[in-house]
């Protein structure tokens, strides 16, 4: 659990997304709030689609037989 006191535009939560960690930022500003929610539901979504391929692709990695 990553917490970020001053949020900023939420870099310190995508790296967290990047490393597999969860986060907590918080932001007063509520213009970098809205650009830090932005970049993180924007990342979740890649993240969420990439994760979508790989599994998609995940038995044919895994489980190929070999001759």
């Amino acid at each position: 659990m990553v917490l970020d006191p001053f949020g900023g535009a939420g870099t310190t939560s995508l790296v967290s997304m990047q490393e597999g960690r969860r986060s907590i930022i918080c932001e007063l500003n509520p213009e970098y709030a809205a650009l830090a929610r932005a970049r993180i539901d924007s990342a979740w979504m890649d993240g969420a689609a990439q994760m979508d391929v790989f599994n998609d692709a995940k038995p044919a990695l895994y489980f190929k037989r070999h001759p």
